[in-house]
């Protein structure tokens, strides 16, 4: 069977969807609603700190460019049994971070479709399932899924920025209560 190879526009769309991805509708509140207005600083500074991640994985893929990303990189620079745990410990997060946006997503269709509070939690069982079936189905599944979601993605906050535009009020970023460097780390924990 042939190796089946990503193009760059897939590349593209995987990078975009990573970055935005269903939690960016969602963080945002929680930072503010613990930050306040500061919650837009703990958003520069912890970009700003994404960079130089960013800068360090592009580094270490093109020094080592083996199949293995994280688990690759801590294994050729730390050893074996970092780079074990380190393999394990992003795999255990996948499995966090994904059941949460499933629920994230869930109390989103409850905006539009009024669903009981049992429901919420089969809503995002059901989310899993079909996103399971998905990647079961192969990549070109996947690959369809990931086209639409981020293209989606991408038009909601498109909108948002040019409908929100309009409605810009600076006294907003004024803020509202006494900030504390334990609110702002609490922000980043969430950003």
């Amino acid at each position: 069977m042939a190796k089946k190879k990503l193009d760059f526009v897939d590349l593209v769309f995987f990078g975009i969807g990573a970055i935005v991805g269903t939690g960016i509708f969602v963080i945002p509140s929680l930072a503010a609603s613990l930050a306040d207005a500061a919650s837009f600083w703990v958003w520069l500074e912890l970009g700003m700190l994404t960079i130089f991640m960013a800068l360090c994985f592009a580094e270490f893929s093109s020094v080592y460019p083996n199949a293995g990303g994280l688990h690759q990189f801590v294994n050729e620079t730390f050893g074996r049994f970092a780079g074990f745990m380190s393999g394990w410990i992003a795999w255990l997060i996948s499995w966090f971070t994904i059941a949460s946006l499933a629920v994230a997503f869930s109390y989103y269709i409850s905006y539009f479709i009024p669903l009981g509070e049992l429901a919420i939690p089969l809503v995002a069982i059901g989310i899993l399932v079909l996103t399971t079936v998905i990647n079961l189905r192969g990549m070109h599944w996947g690959l369809t899924t990931q086209y639409v979601l981020t293209s989606a993605s991408i038009l909601v906050l498109w909108f948002f920025v040019t409908w929100g535009i309009y409605w810009i009020d600076v006294t907003h970023y004024v803020p509202t209560t006494q900030i504390t460097m334990t609110s702002m780390f609490a922000a980043a924990v969430f950003v």
